[in-house]
Protein backbone atom coordinates (compact mmCIF):
# COMPACT_ATOMS: atom_id res chain seq x y z
CA UNK A 1 0.00 0.00 0.00
CA UNK A 2 1.20 3.44 -0.75
CA UNK A 3 2.11 5.55 2.26
CA UNK A 4 0.08 8.78 1.42
CA UNK A 5 -3.08 9.01 -1.12
CA UNK A 6 -2.61 11.44 -3.42
CA UNK A 7 -4.83 14.61 -3.85
CA UNK A 8 -3.33 16.37 -6.60
CA UNK A 9 -1.02 15.74 -9.44
CA UNK A 10 0.94 17.92 -11.47
CA UNK A 11 2.79 16.58 -14.72
CA UNK A 12 5.09 18.59 -16.33
CA UNK A 13 5.91 17.69 -20.06
CA UNK A 14 8.52 19.57 -21.55
CA UNK A 15 9.78 23.17 -21.18
CA UNK A 16 7.11 25.70 -22.16
CA UNK A 17 4.52 23.15 -22.25
CA UNK A 18 1.50 23.57 -19.98
CA UNK A 19 1.32 21.57 -16.70
CA UNK A 20 -1.88 19.25 -16.06
CA UNK A 21 -3.43 19.50 -12.63
CA UNK A 22 -5.11 16.36 -12.34
CA UNK A 23 -7.45 15.81 -9.11
CA UNK A 24 -8.18 12.97 -7.53
CA UNK A 25 -11.99 12.53 -9.49
CA UNK A 26 -10.61 12.78 -12.91
CA UNK A 27 -10.76 16.37 -13.26
CA UNK A 28 -8.16 18.36 -15.23
CA UNK A 29 -6.76 21.99 -15.61
CA UNK A 30 -3.95 23.72 -16.94
CA UNK A 31 -1.07 25.87 -15.68
CA UNK A 32 0.72 27.22 -18.57
CA UNK A 33 4.48 27.19 -17.99
CA UNK A 34 4.55 31.02 -18.58
CA UNK A 35 2.31 31.29 -15.30
CA UNK A 36 5.29 28.99 -13.71
CA UNK A 37 8.24 31.40 -15.21
CA UNK A 38 6.23 34.59 -13.73
CA UNK A 39 5.70 33.35 -10.16
CA UNK A 40 8.47 35.45 -8.07
CA UNK A 41 12.13 35.24 -9.70
CA UNK A 42 14.91 33.00 -7.58
CA UNK A 43 18.40 32.79 -8.18
CA UNK A 44 20.73 30.39 -6.34
CA UNK A 45 24.82 29.80 -6.51
CA UNK A 46 25.53 26.11 -5.72
CA UNK A 47 28.22 23.83 -5.97
CA UNK A 48 27.13 20.86 -8.08
CA UNK A 49 29.70 18.13 -8.75
CA UNK A 50 32.63 19.84 -7.96
CA UNK A 51 31.13 23.06 -10.39
CA UNK A 52 29.90 26.62 -9.67
CA UNK A 53 26.51 26.59 -10.91
CA UNK A 54 23.86 29.65 -10.91
CA UNK A 55 20.27 28.43 -10.96
CA UNK A 56 17.51 30.20 -11.73
CA UNK A 57 13.69 29.62 -11.38
CA UNK A 58 11.33 29.74 -8.15
CA UNK A 59 10.40 28.11 -5.16
CA UNK A 60 8.68 25.00 -4.93
CA UNK A 61 6.64 26.73 -2.60
CA UNK A 62 5.66 28.93 -4.44
CA UNK A 63 4.37 27.00 -7.39
CA UNK A 64 2.59 25.11 -4.66
CA UNK A 65 1.15 28.01 -3.70
CA UNK A 66 -0.36 28.75 -7.02
CA UNK A 67 -2.34 25.41 -6.45
CA UNK A 68 -3.63 26.04 -3.52
CA UNK A 69 -1.33 24.30 -0.57
CA UNK A 70 -2.47 25.26 2.76
CA UNK A 71 0.26 27.56 4.81
CA UNK A 72 1.17 29.13 7.88
CA UNK A 73 -1.91 29.29 9.99
CA UNK A 74 -4.08 27.20 7.36
CA UNK A 75 -1.43 24.23 7.68
CA UNK A 76 -2.08 22.41 10.82
CA UNK A 77 -4.17 19.30 11.68
CA UNK A 78 -5.35 16.97 8.66
CA UNK A 79 -3.06 19.68 6.56
CA UNK A 80 -0.55 18.99 8.62
CA UNK A 81 0.10 15.60 7.33
CA UNK A 82 0.02 16.90 3.48
CA UNK A 83 3.56 15.45 1.75
CA UNK A 84 4.80 16.42 -1.54
CA UNK A 85 6.29 13.80 -3.40
CA UNK A 86 8.90 14.93 -7.23
CA UNK A 87 9.39 12.34 -10.12
CA UNK A 88 12.32 12.96 -12.29
CA UNK A 89 12.67 11.70 -15.94
CA UNK A 90 15.87 9.14 -14.32
CA UNK A 91 13.09 7.38 -12.31
CA UNK A 92 14.02 9.57 -8.98
CA UNK A 93 11.26 10.11 -6.58
CA UNK A 94 11.87 12.08 -3.44
CA UNK A 95 9.32 13.24 -0.80
CA UNK A 96 9.07 16.79 1.09
CA UNK A 97 6.59 17.23 4.00
CA UNK A 98 4.56 20.37 3.58
CA UNK A 99 5.71 21.73 6.70
CA UNK A 100 9.30 21.48 5.45
CA UNK A 101 8.46 23.84 2.40
CA UNK A 102 6.26 26.17 4.62
CA UNK A 103 8.72 29.59 5.10
CA UNK A 104 6.60 30.09 8.17
CA UNK A 105 7.85 26.92 9.30
CA UNK A 106 10.70 26.14 8.16
CA UNK A 107 13.81 28.03 6.59
CA UNK A 108 14.69 25.55 4.18
CA UNK A 109 14.70 26.57 0.45
CA UNK A 110 13.61 24.25 -2.28
CA UNK A 111 13.94 25.47 -5.82
CA UNK A 112 12.19 24.39 -8.79
CA UNK A 113 14.77 25.47 -11.64
CA UNK A 114 14.15 25.90 -15.54
CA UNK A 115 18.15 27.07 -16.24
CA UNK A 116 21.35 27.11 -14.95
CA UNK A 117 24.21 29.39 -15.47
CA UNK A 118 21.81 31.89 -17.98
CA UNK A 119 20.97 29.10 -20.11
CA UNK A 120 17.76 26.42 -20.37
CA UNK A 121 18.87 23.00 -18.67
CA UNK A 122 20.32 20.72 -20.92
CA UNK A 123 18.12 17.45 -21.90
CA UNK A 124 19.91 15.60 -19.13
CA UNK A 125 18.41 18.10 -16.20
CA UNK A 126 15.68 19.67 -17.06
CA UNK A 127 13.25 20.72 -18.62
CA UNK A 128 12.79 21.39 -14.77
CA UNK A 129 15.33 19.96 -11.78
CA UNK A 130 14.93 20.71 -7.73
CA UNK A 131 17.83 22.14 -5.95
CA UNK A 132 18.09 22.29 -2.16
CA UNK A 133 21.38 24.80 -1.66
CA UNK A 134 21.16 23.56 2.24
CA UNK A 135 20.91 19.82 2.01
CA UNK A 136 24.58 18.10 2.58
CA UNK A 137 23.94 15.52 -0.50
CA UNK A 138 22.13 16.20 -3.60
CA UNK A 139 20.05 12.84 -3.01
CA UNK A 140 16.98 15.10 -3.85
CA UNK A 141 17.88 17.20 -6.23
CA UNK A 142 15.72 15.62 -8.39
CA UNK A 143 16.66 16.57 -12.77
CA UNK A 144 13.92 16.06 -15.15
CA UNK A 145 11.22 17.01 -13.25
CA UNK A 146 8.22 15.89 -14.62
CA UNK A 147 5.77 15.17 -11.54
CA UNK A 148 5.07 16.99 -8.23
CA UNK A 149 2.20 15.09 -6.46
CA UNK A 150 0.17 16.78 -3.17
CA UNK A 151 -0.97 14.09 -0.89
CA UNK A 152 -1.84 13.19 2.33
CA UNK A 153 -0.15 10.83 4.82
CA UNK A 154 -2.56 7.86 4.93
CA UNK A 155 -1.31 6.46 8.04
CA UNK A 156 2.38 5.66 9.57
CA UNK A 157 4.74 3.03 7.63
CA UNK A 158 5.99 0.69 10.16
CA UNK A 159 9.72 -0.23 9.76
CA UNK A 160 10.75 -3.75 10.07
CA UNK A 161 14.69 -3.93 10.47
CA UNK A 162 15.90 -6.94 9.51
CA UNK A 163 18.25 -8.54 11.94
CA UNK A 164 21.80 -9.72 9.73
CA UNK A 165 23.09 -13.12 11.10
CA UNK A 166 26.21 -13.91 10.64
CA UNK A 167 27.76 -17.47 9.81
CA UNK A 168 30.81 -18.80 11.28
CA UNK A 169 33.16 -20.37 8.93
CA UNK A 170 35.00 -23.57 10.53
Amino acid sequence: MVPYAVLLTLVVATQGAPITLVAPDGTTSTLPAQEITRLPPQAVTVEDRGNTAAYEGALLTDVLLSLGIPTGEALRGPAATMVVLVEGKDTAKVSFSAAELDPTLSTKRVYLVWKRNGAALVDAEGPYRIVIPDEKRAVRWVRGVHTVSLGVAARPVKVVAVKKTQTKTP
